[in-house]
């Protein structure tokens, strides 16, 4: 007799203007879920690169533009939500995913609307100045899914941590990040030689992320020890004018000959195979997938002591963690690092070893598959 395997569709809900770590995630648990149980779906406002990825996982993709809350236009948010309503329908969407700010509201009222459980992702800090709309109405959806334990902190009631929150960790593909590859081809695309130290940041510029320290701090270090600051990525909207400005600082600094501004990159495992160190100074950071994708690699990192990066980085054990906007302490701790060699492959092993047992794609994704199954026997339950 063959089991019946009972298909559960759920639908994703996604606004966003740029392609980074929030992408990445969503795509790898697209690549490692249980389509034997899960059909997903997506509705979207996207750039295309996230929706030409979609389409090479086999996901549907509808194209939609959330209109923003902040107009209030009462005519076209209840034109949006009867669509939405109309595609849940026809979909027959078991649970609704929605996986940014702009698209949680919608879900919740579709999902409220149609008896259909809702869940809301929530992956980054909210800055000191913004309203945290999501946790004013954090008692709409059923679940709340954070990526660190910094990120679940948002979600309090009058001191009472809200119940629906939970962390589940971003997940590392450990295929795509592994030791054996070689990052020779990208030291010689740069001049670098294999006796030449080489630290890296990667990752999204702008103000929060800490490249002005860096540069900074590797200006101090440049004094007492030889290596080249590799920085990937390309500027968030609206910073372009200070990515800008970080080359005026190493020419005011007088280490351009040692700084290399790599722009994008898609050969992001090649670059990770060619450092010997990562470096992520953050002043607010959910959970980065650079820490977590250097350390599948065997790579050291130092670290800010803010936001999630703690839960990722032991202090002392799989990297060193620094105060954020402290130039002269990364400068230290850069310099400590680089002119004491074993202690960097201790790191890096251990680093290796608290990937590869906590942080797999495999067991983000299954996490994840059980909250769905959670909330449709809840839902089954109480019909």
């Amino acid at each position: 007799m063959k089991t019946h395997i009972q298909h559960i569709p759920i639908l994703y809900f996604y606004e966003s203007h740029q392609f980074g770590g929030g992408e990445i995630s969503l795509l790898n648990l697209m690549r490692c879920l249980d389509r034997r149980r899960f059909t997903p779906r997506f509705v979207c406002q996207t750039e295309p690169q996230f929706i030409q990825e979609l389409h090479k996982l086999n996901v549907p993709v509808d194209r939609i533009r959330f209109p923003s809350w902040r107009k209030l236009n009462p005519v076209s948010i209840g034109r949006m939500i009867n669509q939405l309503g109309r595609f849940a329908t026809q979909h027959k969407a078991a649970v609704l995913h929605a996986n940014t700010p702009r698209t949680h509201l919608y879900a919740a009222i579709v999902g409220k609307r149609l008896r259909i459980p809702i869940i809301w992702h929530a992956r980054s800090q909210i800055e000191g100045e913004k309203i945290d709309i999501d946790n004013i109405f954090s008692f709409l959806p059923d679940r709340i899914l954070c990526n660190s334990d910094a990120i679940r902190e948002r979600f309090q009631k009058s001191g009472m941590r809200n119940r629906k929150a939970m962390t589940i960790i971003n997940g590392v593909d450990i295929q795509k990040f592994r030791r054996s590859i070689s990052g020779d081809d990208i030291r010689e695309e740069f001049g670098i030689n294999k006796k030449t130290a080489l630290v890296g940041i990667i990752g999204r510029m702008d103000a929060n992320k800490g490249h002005d320290v860096l540069i900074e701090a590797t200006a101090h270090a440049l004094s007492e020890t030889d290596f080249r600051l590799l920085i990937v990525g390309t500027a968030a909207p609206g910073a372009e004018a200070w990515a800008n400005q970080l080359r005026y600082d190493l020419l005011k600094y007088r280490i351009d000959s040692h700084v290399i501004f790599t722009g994008f990159r898609e050969d992001i495992p090649q670059i990770m195979a060619a450092l010997d160190l990562l470096v992520l100074v953050s002043e607010k950071e959910g959970c980065s997938r650079s820490v977590l994708e250097a350390m599948a690699m065997g790579l050291p990192v130092i670290g800010t002591d803010t936001g999630g990066t703690p839960e990722l980085v032991v202090d002392g054990v799989t990297g060193l963690l620094i105060p954020p906007k402290n130039p002269d302490a990364l400068a230290r701790t850069m310099v400590d690092l680089l002119t004491h060699r074993e202690n960097m492959r201790k790191m890096g092993e251990a680093g290796f070893k608290r990937v590869h047992g906590n942080f797999t794609i495999e067991a983000h994704v299954r996490k994840t598959e059980q909250v769905y199954e959670e909330l449709v026997g809840w839902k089954r339950n109480n019909n």
